[in-house]
């Protein structure tokens, strides 16, 4: 049998082998998505029937969840395999499902969690390639780093991996014409440097064979001002898999038609806007020049709440497309802090994670809808605890830049969710461009603008009784979806945390006030 086995496995992959790549995932994600979703309907019908024939069983409920649960390891384990080995977007998608145990089975997410920032790294000579290309400019990676740490990967996930590492003390550079008599030692003397460094600073010239008239680089010294303010920091090094843009957006194409299924067949809601609005978005993703630019603007915006909240700062001269340098913000990660909380006594574990939860919260509030500008990707694996319960965001690919009528609009909603105005709620939602099947009904769609955006509500879109099944959602506005994606991350940090009275629309509603007021 396990010589049978063998040769079937060396079968399929020398079938593998004669495939393109792209034609290979394709039909390798329907087959392994399939078995799974087919697996539950299986499950499903066998339900029906054991709990028929369990009915009078003193244990009936037991073993019927216990029979669940077994499926959901099983199926949880199957997805988890999927993203691992397919890895592109289907890494994020497992991310997102591993952060809702709030609708998505308890050991689904168990297995999915462990996609946060774990996901199998690329080997260290391919990360020291792509950086020293990126932004070595003839450097090599020690010219560039004290040390880094290529083996341990701070985290690694969809598109790129993270490394710690110390950048050398490079002082702020000018440029010197070489005179008449000139040696590398001289010059070196002249601007309190030494040729070791003069040689780092101009790696294509010969320091021994100069020429009358010829361009260095030199630092420049004595002026503090002058000096590199981030030289000798440690700092976090992003490096993006050099394959990962291709497999992204054909892994979308695969999902945009997963969407369409699930939307005929489970789920009364327009799944294809959101993955179609997940495709705009992933190409600017790959661009860690523009994640730069908005990390370091976010950075700026939220200066007034340091002290609940902390984002690392970009190292000029070291980002690229590819290559990211930015601050090394330390902390605990969310899923790390149960086993540190345990410690306490239950009364100071519950104030912790309420303060953890509101300065994570309050983070995004003010990004939301004081700017319009926010991390739109808020998966535990982005978050850091740090002392003081102040929260560190990171990861800036994912962003999303609100226009001031929807953020004026989302602000509306905001404070309507505030009451019990059911009319009002629902004509909010309505003018954010949610559009319904059906017409009146205020109290239902009220309940779901407060499932979508607000942490008050429950959302389970494949329930039976879920109110989008009763009055299916045909359009939704494509930037709100990455508004409703961060409430619903929230909500299951709230729900993690075992904060059930936790509402985002409550906290909010100062900032709301402040962008209706603007005029």
């Amino acid at each position: 049998v396990d010589g049978a086995l063998r040769a079937a496995m060396a079968t399929v992959e020398d079938q593998r082998k004669d495939l393109p790549e792209r034609v290979w995932r394709t039909m390798e994600f329907w087959r392994r998505a399939g078995g799974i979703y087919v697996g539950y309907k299986v499950q499903q019908a066998r339900m029906a029937v054991l709990d028929r024939m369990r009915k009078s069983h003193p244990r009936a409920s037991e073993l019927h969840l216990e029979d669940w649960e077994r499926h959901h390891r099983r199926a949880g384990a199957d997805m988890y395999q999927l993203c691992v080995d397919l890895r592109g977007f289907y890494v994020k998608v497992g991310q997102f499902l591993g952060s809702r145990p709030d609708f998505v089975p308890k050991p689904v997410c168990e297995e999915l969690q462990q996609l946060q920032d774990r996901v199998p790294p690329m080997d260290a000579l391919e990360t020291r390639k792509v950086i020293e290309e990126e932004v070595g400019n003839g450097r090599t990676l020690e010219d560039i780093f004290e040390w880094i740490d290529l083996e341990q990967p701070l985290g690694s996930a969809s598109l790129a991996q993270v490394h710690k590492a110390r950048i050398r003390p490079f002082p702020r550079q000018k440029s010197y014409q070489v005179r008449r008599g000139d040696t590398g030692f001289s010059i070196a003397k002249r601007h309190r440097t030494n040729t070791e460094e003069l040689s780092r600073l101009n790696p294509d010239a010969d320091l021994a064979v100069l020429q009358e008239g010829q361009v260095l680089n030199v630092a420049v010294r004595g002026n503090a001002k002058h000096k590199a303010s981030k030289g000798g920091c440690t700092v976090a090094v992003k490096v993006q898999y050099p394959s990962a843009e291709g497999k992204m957006l054909q892994d979308l194409s695969n999902l945009r038609n997963l969407a369409k299924f699930l939307s005929q067949r489970e789920i009364n809601f327009d799944l294809v806007s959101a993955v179609d609005e997940l495709h705009k978005q992933i190409k600017l993703e790959f661009d860690f020049e523009r994640e730069a630019k908005i990390m370091d603007q976010i950075h700026h915006n939220l200066r007034g709440i340091r002290k609940q909240v902390t984002v690392p700062h970009s190292i000029e001269g070291l980002v690229s497309r590819k290559v990211l340098v930015m601050d090394f913000v330390d902390g605990c990660r969310l899923d790390e802090m149960k086993s540190k909380l345990a410690k306490v006594s239950r009364r100071k574990r519950q104030i912790a994670k309420r303060r953890i939860l509101s300065n994570i919260c309050e983070a995004y509030g003010k990004q939301i809808l004081e700017t319009g500008l926010f991390q739109a990707d808020a998966h535990p694996g982005n978050i850091l605890v740090r002392k003081g319960a102040q929260v560190a965001l990171l990861d800036y690919g994912q962003s999303k830049q609100l226009t001031p009528e929807e953020r004026k609009a989302f602000a509306r909603l905001v404070l309507s969710m505030n009451s019990r105005d059911y009319e009002t709620i629902a004509t909010d939602l309505e003018s954010m461009g949610v559009v319904f099947e059906k017409d009146g009904m205020p109290r239902l769609k009220a309940r779901v603008a407060r499932n979508m955006f607000d942490t008050r509500g429950v959302i389970n879109p494949f329930s039976e009784s879920s109110e989008i099944k009763q009055n299916a959602i045909t359009k939704f506005p494509s930037d709100m979806f990455f508004v409703m994606r961060v409430v619903q991350l929230i909500r299951g940090l709230a729900y993690g945390m075992k904060i059930s009275d936790f509402s985002t629309a409550k906290q909010w509603r100062k900032y709301a006030k402040k962008a209706l007021a603007e005029g």
